[in-house]
């Protein structure tokens, strides 16, 4: 069997095991590659054996599967790209959901503060004016 069929048995192989992580991008990498290589095959026969010679039949039929493939992965790599891109999305939704509250929270604590100061001025106030009354009844005694 030529090293080019051992590539494309090895590469549908994969494609039908659904090989995920980083060796996704190489499989189409892969593909497109060795449908390069048979193109130059196909040319290298078309030359030497003419249009009508059962290898180069063989050979069409060969890229016409690697060509599905291909549409396959591209396929399969793009929903993947916009199921990741519609989770991060919804990522973003989540975390601007969450920023607002935070946001909330800090707006209802600014102004618990700054009631808090009022209070202890008011606090600190009427303090001062019972010291100083108490102050004065003792000195009026």
């Amino acid at each position: 069997m030529p090293r080019s069929k051992n590539t494309l048995s090895k590469a549908q192989r994969d494609l039908k095991a659904n090989v995920e992580g980083p060796v996704k991008q190489d499989l189409l990498s892969l593909l497109r590659a060795q449908r390069s290589a048979l193109n130059d095959q196909i040319a290298q026969k078309r030359a030497v054996l003419g249009d009508r010679h059962p290898d180069l039949v063989i050979s069409y039929s060969q890229l016409g599967e690697l060509n599905k493939q291909i549409e396959t992965e591209r396929k399969r790599n793009i929903e993947s790209a916009k199921s990741e891109y519609e989770s991060l999305i919804e990522q973003q939704r989540t975390l601007e959901g969450q920023l607002k509250s935070v946001e909330s929270e800090i707006l209802v604590d600014g102004q618990a503060l700054v009631k808090l100061q009022e209070l202890q001025r008011d606090a600190d106030a009427n303090r001062n004016i019972y010291v100083s009354s108490s102050c004065h009844a003792k000195d009026h005694q």
